[in-house]
């Protein structure tokens, strides 16, 4: 599940308007993150890789971006073990996560669920 956004508004109190700007904020930060992290795979940058992911899992965890938070974890976790290999490829995931994230997100602004 890209978003589970029954949680978020469950913990803004039913607060629909304060959800979206949450969302709207984390895609801007996701974004970021994203580049960020996939340039530091590229250049084996493994302390940056470390910081990024563990930055991206703490903010995607606000927003209950559940595929975003657990790829983050991952990464953190490959990168920890210097795994590059396996880097790559989480990567990869992490981008189409984001992509479906944005999607949840959009659907989400034309139901209201």
């Amino acid at each position: 599940m890209p978003l589970d956004y029954s949680a978020l508004l469950n913990r803004m109190d039913g607060d629909s308007d304060l959800c979206c700007e949450l969302l709207t904020s984390f895609q801007k930060d996701m974004s970021m993150y994203i580049r960020n992290i996939q340039n530091y795979i590229k250049k084996n940058d493994i302390e940056k890789i470390i910081s990024d992911a563990h930055a991206l899992k703490s903010s995607s965890s606000a927003v209950d971006a559940c595929q975003i938070n657990t790829l983050s974890y991952q990464i953190e976790c490959e990168a920890r073990q210097n795994n590059t290999e396996v880097l790559h490829q989480l990567g990869q995931e992490l981008e189409l996560a984001c992509e479906n994230f944005t999607a949840a997100c959009e659907q989400n602004k034309h139901t209201g669920e």
